[in-house]
């Protein structure tokens, strides 16, 4: 369902970059990162702009932060395959750096925000509405 002022948890966080709701998805975190949070923020084809929801993600992140010191903000940009891939790539790019951006602005210190590239920006083995994505993960 929809929920505003939520918690970060152990759960995959996402929301559709359309509305302005937060969707929680009761889906675990795969266990390569050990039960921290992830968030997905997903975006519409070839933009940027980030969904007003994403402010009540900011302050979630920022509450787990502050309570497990020495954690820190692995950000990276994702692409569905349709089109030219170095367009692609820079918009996977220029996705992350503006969520990477909102994090900051959120009141998260910019040195436990960090951009990472991924190995391949270009997923093809989802739908490419969940391919365009960035994913915020506690480190």
């Amino acid at each position: 369902g929809v929920k505003k002022n939520f918690t970060i948890t152990d759960k995959v966080t996402t929301y559709d970059t359309a509305a302005t709701a937060l969707w929680l998805l009761d889906v675990p975190v795969p266990a390569e990162f050990d039960g921290k949070p992830v968030v997905k923020v997903y975006f519409d084809t070839g933009k940027t702009a980030l969904a007003p929801a994403f402010s009540d993600a900011s302050a979630g992140l920022k509450d787990y932060l502050a309570a497990n010191p020495g954690s820190s903000l692995a950000v990276s940009g994702y692409n569905d395959p349709t089109g030219n891939a170095a367009a692609n790539a820079e918009l996977s790019k220029s996705r992350a750096q503006a969520v990477a951006a909102a994090l900051v602005a959120s009141g998260i210190a910019q040195e436990s925000v960090a951009l990472v590239k991924p190995e391949q920006t270009t997923d093809a083995t989802v739908s490419a509405e969940a391919a365009r994505r960035v994913e915020v993960v506690v480190k």
